[in-house]
């Protein structure tokens, strides 16, 4: 006879402390370093450039647990703890700013990824959607804490990501203008030039290049999630869909042609001088390059399932050629997934 588990309130407290860090961190601030008046862009633009950095590494490792903890907190405890869960990172945004609407924000970043996961969970989807509509979610939380806000106050959604991009091009040409003046044969600098003209494009074309940017880190940390709740439930607790060898990862026939038809669409407005449709084309570019680049890594592995030792070498390869891998790996994987396809309409013709 099977008993029932006892609610384990271990994990309402780990979520609500995660909940307490993610709601905390876009309050720190570094103060602008004080110097002399010819000093001082330049050291307020190092000062905000470490803010980013720091938010950054202190925000993507809590997004790539924090909603694992809420669905495993919801499966061992009560549903109804993710309604505690929300309002508590209301509250907490509110007592960290004093600011309801900054606690309507902090809300937002994380409890949409945290009750969507818990309820894809319940209804046992299969682990590709649960990854991918968590990306989504995630996606959706980031745009909301750090661009609506400056939405609403300045009229610019990307506005944080203007001013980061500034910082670092000001830092930039400021530490390579000595190594530009000793570039007598002019090797250098051009590639110094290239930089600097690629920092002026993504300032001034944030508005296409910031969704695509926000979308890396929420698809890592969806991922993240997705095999963080199956590490969490080694002992029971939650009925999760079982999780295939990583050589059998794969993508969903309806995303791979949602997607494809996406990017076919964005394509087609571009060509038409749409305003918008460089932003929807670079989006559409990264929510096909991600997923399919996985499933590019998990074909590998099939194909070299009797020699493990050329996919340790191919990984190796790939991290130190990233720029490479992640335009090959995409490929492979689309290459993986219609042979796949073809297999399995081939068996279902011979039966």
């Amino acid at each position: 006879m099977q008993t029932e588990r006892k609610p384990a309130y271990g994990w309402a407290a780990l979520a609500l402390l995660a909940t307490a860090a993610l709601c905390l961190i876009p309050e720190i601030r570094l103060p602008a370093a004080a110097g002399a008046e010819s000093e001082r862009d330049l050291m307020n633009a190092i000062a905000a450039f470490d803010t980013f950095f720091l938010r950054a590494a202190l925000l993507v490792p809590l997004l790539c647990v924090t909603p694992a903890l809420w669905a495993r907190c919801a499966h061992r405890t009560h549903p109804l703890s993710l309604a505690v869960l929300t309002f508590s990172a209301f509250a907490f945004g509110f007592l960290f700013a004093r600011s309801a609407l900054t606690g309507l924000y902090c809300a937002g970043l994380i409890a949409p990824a945290g009750v969507l996961l818990y309820g894809m969970q319940r209804m046992r989807l299969s682990n590709f959607k649960v990854v991918f509509y968590s990306s989504l979610a995630l996606l959706f939380g980031l745009f909301l804490r750090f661009c609506v806000p400056t939405l609403a106050e300045n009229g610019d959604a990307f506005l944080p990501m203007r001013e980061t991009v500034e910082a670092y091009r000001v830092v930039w040409n400021a530490g390579t203008a000595e190594l530009a003046a000793l570039d007598v044969n002019g090797l250098i600098a051009p590639i110094l030039e290239t930089v600097s003209s690629m920092l002026l494009s993504w300032k001034l074309d944030a508005d296409q290049y910031l969704i695509q940017i926000l979308y890396y880190p929420s698809a890592v940390a969806a991922l993240s999630n997705g095999l963080l709740s199956y590490a969490f439930n080694r002992k029971g607790g939650a009925d999760l869909v079982p999780l295939k060898p990583f050589s059998e990862w794969t993508a969903e026939p309806t995303y791979f042609f949602a997607a494809a038809i996406f990017s076919a669409a964005s394509y087609g407005m571009m060509f038409l001088n749409v305003p918008f449709a460089p932003a929807l084309v670079r989006i559409a570019y990264t929510i096909w390059m991600m997923p399919m680049g996985l499933v590019g890594l998990c074909t590998l592995k099939k194909w070299t399932k009797r020699r493990p030792w050329i996919f340790a070498l191919i990984c190796v390869g790939c991290g130190l050629m990233f720029s490479v891998a992640v335009q090959a790996l995409p490929l492979v994987g689309t290459v993986g997934f219609l042979t796949d396809r073809m297999r399995q309409r081939n068996q279902g013709g011979n039966r």
